[in-house]
């Protein structure tokens, strides 16, 4: 072990393989979802654009920084914004 790996300093090994899926699965049924609203098959196209939109922005973040806590809190952060603006 070396010691400045992450299991000398106490933590696990993160690969961010959990976050990158969550975020590809938000994008893949926000995607879907837009789709049956469009064929009127749907009425959610908020949360169907909310699903787009946060599944993009962790994508984005997880490549560009890595950091899965940055990622979380500002996936929070969006769907506080959304549930206001749509009064849940």
């Amino acid at each position: 072990m070396r010691p400045d790996s992450a299991e000398a300093h106490g933590a696990r090994p993160r690969n961010g393989f959990g976050v990158t899926a969550l975020g590809v699965l938000a994008l893949i049924f926000g995607i879907v979802a837009l789709r049956r609203v469009k064929r009127n098959a749907a009425t959610n196209k908020v949360v169907s654009i909310a699903g787009i939109v946060t599944g993009a922005v962790g994508l984005v973040l997880q490549q560009a920084h890595g950091d899965q806590a940055k990622v979380r809190h500002c996936d929070q952060q969006y769907v506080q914004q959304i549930n206001s603006k749509t009064g849940r």
